[in-house]
């Protein structure tokens, strides 16, 4: 999980000197609710509620090597599960499970107006959760990490010369665990 950072800055910096003519870098940050599904928390507890909703980030960067082509790297925060019941017989209170991971993507855009752009992305998730509660009294915690595929669908509606603002539907899966990032950011290309 900790090569993930290293290894998505290097495939953006060996395609730096590649890049065509049209080339437009961009960072950006967006803001937003994720809905993590209750599976999550299968090993942790065998009943009780689990709230899977929760503020969530992510910060990105990347290149358009075409209007209508690109690649984006992002740090994605999808916040915390919540979670209370029973493992077995044994009481489980004050769950919460973090979540978190790095993703790089194709993407892909079509203009519907001259600021108005549909886009997509495919691409690979690395992330990790951790999960802390207080079983029978006492402190347990453990964590889980992997890579998997992620999708997204988005607007894109650019204003005041290099400034855009979007808003976007994110899938990560983490295992058999669907997590969507519902957010608005704000994008700047130089």
């Amino acid at each position: 999980m900790r090569k993930a950072p290293v290894a998505s800055a290097l495939t953006l910096g060996l395609l730096v000197p590649a890049l065509p003519a049209f080339a437009e870098p961009f960072i950006g940050g967006s803001l937003g609710q994720s809905d993590i599904g209750s599976e999550i928390t299968a090993r942790l507890i065998t009943s009780g509620p689990v709230d899977g909703r929760d503020g969530a980030f992510k910060l990105f960067s990347g290149y358009m090597f075409r209007p209508y082509v690109g690649i984006e790297s992002a740090y994605v925060h999808l916040g915390d599960v919540t979670y209370s019941g029973q493992f077995g017989a044994q009481p489980v209170s004050d769950g919460k499970v973090e979540a978190t991971g790095f993703t790089i993507a194709l993407l892909g855009s079509y203009s519907l107006t001259q600021e108005l752009a549909l886009f997509g992305k495919l691409g690979i998730f690395f992330w990790e959760w951790q999960a802390r509660d207080t079983t029978s009294g006492q402190p347990f915690a453990t964590a889980e990490d992997g890579n998997d595929l992620s999708f997204g669908l988005g607007l894109s509606y650019s204003f005041a010369g290099n400034w855009a603002v979007r808003a976007e539907w994110d899938r990560f899966k983490l295992d058999d665990v669907d997590a969507d990032l519902l957010s608005i950011g704000i994008v700047w290309r130089f």
